[in-house]
């Protein structure tokens, strides 16, 4: 049995946030609340195994960074438990202990009698340091004058001088030259072999791949997903993509708009849930942040009346009654105004609105549970433009509940009041649902499945000069525009090496197809060993008079297919273009 050696348990840090800085002198000297308390991370759990080398992704502000410092024990938690079995070796910035008074020299040896290194062992550790670094006579000046290159390569030489058992590193790459980069992530992976784990924080999907086995998804200071390291930086690239085009390409704008009210399948849940979302009334994504506190769920049953408060701290769907935060537009978990809040905030790429899921009561399984919700909602926005929504498993869309008053309390909240009816729903009803939410086009193109072969078949290693080609399939809807595909390949280390659309040769014909079949086909294989990724996009037509950002994206697979490209002969590598020119010698003599 692999042995555990990071246990991370409800962790949960906040933050106390004070409007004004003599809000905190007041506080202090009348002992009353004048601060909000903003949770960074929130009910954190996950376990890191012997071996393991996990990448931890997440948009800027996720707390991923929050996370790292209390694992390396630089911050302590709120709440919760992080047991560490073994010595740890931090990256988290590219500033050590150091004075940028002193010279290189002089702050290796600092930062080794920090690290509690004997004076025995100093010399032979600073000169591996200097070795490495390779910052030649600069080792001997002043820190200050080190360009942010220069001092990523001593902080990444000092830091990992010595063999720990647990290497963290957040972002510390980000900085200096290609030539260095590669040679840490050589250093990594060998220290990575002789200890026990690695966490590695990096915004480059691409150096997670190639660092780690696993992933870690961490999003408004919660775990959204966890996973074989392939699985999960796809699906955060695609999320990010997504956001990307419903913010800038028009076709994506207006195509979501269109099926705002339509169910996905990962909607739909089980026959005993009902789920419901507030979302903007005004358009796709909300126009500013709302604070949501208190919502409560009414009915009528046969014994008495009954009320569930569903909790916003928590997000278990071992209750009644839950939040459902993953993927949607709820955000961070607040202490706001001394009320405990949730935030809904603006977000692309995402489920739209805040979801929640109600369990419904048995009596109600085989008949329609009429019901009462209302909430509370606050907003730096005068008007408050939101809509609370049941999904109705019937026919696979969210509709409306009726809006029966609104009223602003004292402390500017506003209270909302609806009213609806759930209709009943059995196990065939919603597998019904489940099949026209799978089977609803919300794009005319999708993309079914990537393949690289060569000659023999599907191929996931082709020799050097062998050729091959890149096959992606796809359907399409009956009334489906013009389009076209690229494909885009990248090193594993993420450097971009080529892209193609299909339509470069001409407008390629389509029409009248509900499935298709391309082909890029390379007779001429130029690319040198190694690994490398394809991305697929199917897109609308190029055309010289529209920008990059009015082509709509129908449909994205990054990272969707890889290949390795092996060495034609052991002993040579023929560098990043592997192409044989024509030698020609003239005797001039």
């Amino acid at each position: 049995m692999s042995e555990t050696i990071i246990s991370v348990q409800n962790l949960s840090k906040a933050y106390q946030i004070y409007k004004k800085p003599k809000d905190m002198v007041i506080e202090m000297i009348t002992r009353k609340n004048r601060h909000n308390l903003f949770w960074a991370l929130r009910d954190l759990s996950f376990n890191v195994m012997h071996g393991q080398r996990i990448g931890i992704i997440g948009p800027n502000g996720a707390g991923k960074s929050t996370l790292l410092k209390i694992i390396a024990g630089n911050l302590q938690p709120t709440s919760g438990t992080v047991h560490v079995n073994g010595s740890i070796s931090a990256l988290l910035s590219l500033a050590p202990a150091w004075n940028i008074e002193e010279s290189g020299i002089e702050n290796i040896h600092f930062n080794l009698l920090l690290r509690g290194i004997g004076k025995s062992q100093i010399d032979e550790i600073t000169e591996d340091i200097i070795d490495f670094a390779e910052l030649g006579q600069f080792i001997y000046q002043p820190v200050k004058t080190y360009s942010s290159g220069m001092s990523a390569r001593l902080t990444f030489a000092i830091g990992t001088s010595i063999s720990p058992e647990i290497l963290i590193i957040d972002e510390v790459l980000g900085a200096g030259d290609g030539y260095f980069a590669g040679k840490a992530v050589r250093r990594m992976k060998k220290l990575c072999d002789q200890g026990k784990a690695l966490l590695f924080v990096s915004h480059s999907t691409a150096a997670v791949r190639q660092m780690c086995d696993s992933a870690i998804w961490i999003e408004n200071g919660n775990v959204r997903l966890t996973g074989p390291v392939d699985f999960v930086t796809s699906k955060y690239d695609e999320d990010m993509l997504r956001s990307d085009d419903e913010t800038i390409r028009p076709g994506n704008i207006k195509r979501l708009q269109k099926s705002i009210h339509l169910a996905g399948p990962d909607e739909i849940g089980t026959q005993n849930d009902v789920r419901l979302r507030i979302r903007s009334s005004e358009g796709i994504t909300l126009s500013t942040i709302y604070f949501i506190s208190e919502i409560k769920v009414r009915w009528k049953s046969d014994l008495q009346d009954e009320t569930i408060k569903i909790p916003l701290d928590t997000v278990e769907d071992q209750q009644r009654a839950y939040l459902d935060i993953m993927g949607c537009e709820w955000s961070r978990f607040y202490n706001h105004q001394g009320k405990e809040v949730r935030m809904l905030a603006p977000r692309t790429g995402s489920r739209k609105g805040g979801h929640f899921l109600i369990e419904r009561p048995t009596e109600f399984a085989a008949i329609s549970w009429p019901i009462e919700i209302d909430y509370s909602v606050k907003s730096e926005s005068p008007d408050v433009n939101l809509v609370l929504e049941c999904l109705d498993l019937n026919d696979a869309v969210w509709k409306p509940l009726k809006e029966i008053s609104r009223e602003v309390q004292t402390d500017g909240y506003t209270k909302i009041k609806t009213t609806g009816l759930i209709l009943p729903a059995d196990e065939h009803i919603r597998k019904r649902a489940i099949n026209i939410a799978s089977e609803r086009k919300t794009s005319p193109i999708q993309i079914n499945k990537i393949m690289v072969a060569t000659k023999d078949g599907a191929a996931k290693f082709i020799k050097e000069r062998e050729p091959f080609y890149v096959e992606v399939n796809l359907d399409c809807a009956e009334a489906a525009p013009p389009f076209n595909v690229s494909i885009i390949i990248h090193r594993s280390d993420g450097v971009y090496v080529f892209w193609q659309p299909s339509d470069y040769y001409g407008q390629l014909d389509t029409s009248g197809t509900r499935n298709l079949s391309i082909k890029f086909i390379f007779d001429e294989n130029y690319f040198s060993a190694g690994d490398y990724e394809i991305t697929v996009n199917a897109i609308s037509p190029w055309h010289n008079e529209i920008t990059q950002t009015e082509v709509e994206i129908f449909d994205r697979k990054p990272a969707a297919a890889r290949f390795t490209i092996k060495r034609e002969f052991n002993n040579l590598m023929f560098g990043n273009v592997n192409c044989r020119a024509k030698i020609e010698i003239e005797k001039n003599d």
